[in-house]
């Protein structure tokens, strides 16, 4: 079982470790049963593309490049997630999300027309490997289930303001949603879809 450090002990930051991708880093993400390995997103600064790598941080050394580009992608890359057992990994921007898979890169499925708007961090659930949200400006939240496909969304609500970010609660029966107009939303699994909670 591990433990959180004290927030109040001392916190040292190390070296500042180059990416070896050669361009601005636009997204990180720790894989969630593999310690001290995670995914990289940044813009590949001579094609203009999004590239993913899957790198291992090596305490003394920083990071190590494991694997070369997971997936080039167009410049819509705003950010990366692993889901619970590190099969999958959901990439969203643009109006659009893409699944792959994390052993082969291989894509899984996308979504480019559901969301109208930018879809900025869709997030896996925390204990379920098939299950994500996304989130969009363009007013949609939707839960997504791969059982069903991804034509269309399990459940979806509409929020009164572009929703910017979405993150499932520890025990995935809730969602949290920030939106545009300064507010945090949470949904919960047992609420009416026309009445979620603002906080």
């Amino acid at each position: 079982r591990s433990s959180l450090p004290s927030p109040a002990g001392s916190w040292l930051c190390g070296p500042a470790t180059p990416t070896g991708m050669g361009g601005e880093v636009l997204a990180l993400c720790w894989l969630r049963q593999t310690r001290y390995k995670l995914l990289v997103g940044a813009l590949d600064a001579e094609s203009g593309l999004g590239q993913v790598r899957l790198v291992t941080w090596d305490g003394a050394e920083g990071l190590t490049r494991q694997r070369s580009g997971l997936l080039s992608m167009s410049r819509w890359l705003n950010s990366v997630d692993a889901n619970a057992d590190d099969s999958m990994l959901l990439l969203g921007g643009g109006n659009a999300f893409r699944l792959l898979d994390l052993e082969t890169g291989r894509e899984i499925t996308q979504q480019t027309r559901f969301h109208s708007s930018i879809v900025n961090c869709p997030r896996f659930s925390h204990n379920h490997p098939g299950i994500f949200a996304s989130a969009s400006l363009d007013r949609q939240v939707a839960l997504w289930d791969l059982r069903m496909g991804c034509a269309r969304p399990a459940w979806r609500v509409e929020m009164e303001a572009g929703a910017g970010m979405v993150e499932f609660s520890p025990h995935d029966d809730r969602l949290l949603v920030s939106c545009l107009d300064n507010h945090v939303v949470q949904v919960k699994r047992s609420a009416a879809p026309s009445c979620p909670d603002v906080l």
